[in-house]
């Protein structure tokens, strides 16, 4: 594994995705980890949506 291309593609793509606003999920999350992506000084930080239990 190239640990600085790993590095350089999770940071490509957390900065679509909050320049797109796009809903993202993650699995190693606390429950419901869902929501949207936004930059944070020099990181980001995942802004979850509430939890709604109808579709």
């Amino acid at each position: 594994m190239d640990a600085q291309k790993a590095i350089e593609t999770r940071k490509r793509i957390l900065d679509m995705a909050s320049a797109d606003k796009i809903r993202c999920a993650f699995y190693h999350g606390p429950f419901l980890a869902v929501g949207q992506i936004a930059r944070e000084g020099a990181g980001y930080r995942l802004d979850m949506l509430p939890w709604q239990d109808a579709l």
